[in-house]
């Protein structure tokens, strides 16, 4: 009997979460059409950037741990 009460219970529960989904994938594509949804905004902008002027600047090899760093 708990099987089936935990059944009912977990089926109720991903069912709400498939309307959550749905209404917030709806906000968002209103929110496109209005402009004001840009998206998440990208953490590790500023480290891959510096990643890359390292790559750009570098020889193969050729650098010190001092330049690895951030300034």
């Amino acid at each position: 009997m708990s099987n089936l009460l935990l059944s009912v219970m977990g089926a109720f529960a991903e069912f709400e979460r498939s309307l959550i989904k749905e209404r917030q994938l709806e906000g968002i594509a209103l929110a496109k059409k209005r402009g004001a949804y840009k998206g998440r905004k990208k953490a590790l902008t500023i480290v891959l950037r510096r990643m890359d002027e390292l790559k750009k600047n570098c020889h193969f090899n050729q650098f010190s741990c001092s330049d690895c760093f951030l300034d």
